[in-house]
């Protein structure tokens, strides 16, 4: 049997093995992934003994750049971004990978599916990007390839500056906001930021209360890269009190809980949102393909119906996280066309609390696979399984 993990440290919010160990059993390969914590002081010990025990591995925060020193060989994408997400070990031979710019890029049209399924357009946009560690770094670099025009937020502004003059791209001290109204409401008068960092698993957690700038117009989209929001933090947000324009789009890729501080905040100003599941579940996509040749395919690894989406117990968390998939899905299903809308609730049997098939499903409404993996790409990969 062979063996993969994701090393981090603390590794206490991961989905990854549950991902990784569904995809292994649906496709039939002997293998198994695992949660490996790994503090910083006992990486070099840990990757000395790798290439004995792991066929390979995905790499999260804090060592996403330390790593990159124990491979034989780093793809030309991750050299670029200067961080290794994914591991391979190819016969004793370590190679790193960055599956985080894949996740990124399929998330934002032009190749961005995440963004592009609310009918964002990245080519030209004005994106602020809250963050500057291993996660940011990868969206910035997928951001310059579609074109965008991108400023960074980071708790840290020297940081953001290095990552902005690395990336040719803008670092900001404070973002701006929609209307002059946010000075009104914010208690604080410095110029820099108050800010807290926490590590979190893939990204930095930044806790910020700061002046905002309103002289520019608002952003097209703004993606938190940090933890901040992240369970058991759940009522943090990057942007506190921040004025949304109705017209911003806004991502997170924290992904528990699935509607974070920030998300709710911009959707109650009337924002497109998305949610920070679906980059975790693309990059999880394409680390299975390097792993294993084959890809992971969520359709199949969706259950018929959605009482076996959630645990047969009947304890309380169980109900509310059966209650919040249904709002979660219902809320998705407003960014699709009524004809994607009928699929995906016969799919999962919203109306009847009967699933279907995804040969029923396509034969009821004459689509192809291919259509049904464009769904897919969207929102269905976005639904923790």
């Amino acid at each position: 049997m062979k063996r993969y993990c994701i090393i981090g440290w603390p590794l206490t919010h991961t989905d990854s093995p549950k991902l990784h160990n569904a995809a292994f059993a649906h496709a039939g390969i002997d293998a198994v992934y695992e949660a490996q914590s790994v503090e910083s002081e006992k990486l070099a010990e840990f990757m000395q003994n790798f290439r004995a025990n792991f066929a390979g591995a995905n790499v999260t925060i804090p060592h996403k750049v330390e790593v990159m020193r124990f491979l034989d060989e780093i793809d030309a994408t991750a050299q670029a971004i200067g961080a290794v997400n994914t591991i391979v070990n190819e016969n004793g031979k370590l190679i790193g990978y960055n599956t985080d710019a894949f996740g990124a890029r399929a998330c934002l049209p032009g190749g961005m599916a995440a963004l592009q399924t609310v009918g964002a357009n990245v080519t030209d946009a004005h994106v602020l990007v809250l963050g500057a560690g291993g996660a940011a770094r990868a969206i910035v670099y997928a951001l310059r390839e579609a074109v965008a025009h991108v400023s960074i937020f980071n708790r840290t502004f020297d940081k953001a500056q290095l990552l902005a003059e690395e990336f040719s791209v803008s670092a900001v001290r404070t973002p701006h906001a929609y209307r002059s109204s946010i000075l009104r409401t914010s208690k604080v008068s410095s110029v820099e930021p108050s800010l807290r960092l926490v590590e979190q698993e893939g990204v930095s957690e930044m806790s910020a209360v700061a002046p905002i700038e309103t002289s520019a117009p608002p952003y097209d989209i703004i993606i938190n890269a940090t933890a901040c929001g992240m369970t058991p933090n759940q009522d943090e947000t990057p942007l506190p009190n921040y004025d949304f324009s109705p017209r911003t789009i806004v991502m997170d890729i924290v992904y528990k809980p699935l509607m974070t501080k920030l998300l709710s905040d911009a959707r109650d100003a009337g924002c497109t949102i998305v949610t920070g599941d679906i980059m975790l579940k693309l990059q999880a996509q394409e680390s299975f393909r390097l792993f294993t040749g084959r890809d992971m395919d969520f359709l199949e690894l969706f259950p018929q119906t959605l009482g076996d989406y959630i645990s047969d117990d009947e304890t309380p968390e169980s109900k509310k996280e059966h209650q919040e998939f249904i709002a979660t899905l219902r809320l998705k299903l407003n960014n699709f066309s009524q004809k994607d809308q009928q699929i995906i609730r016969m799919r999962f049997g919203l109306d009847d609390g009967i699933g279907h098939s995804l040969e029923e499903v396509g034969n009821k409404h004459n689509v192809s696979r291919e259509y049904l993996r464009n769904i897919e790409n969207t929102i269905i990969i976005s639904l923790s399984i």
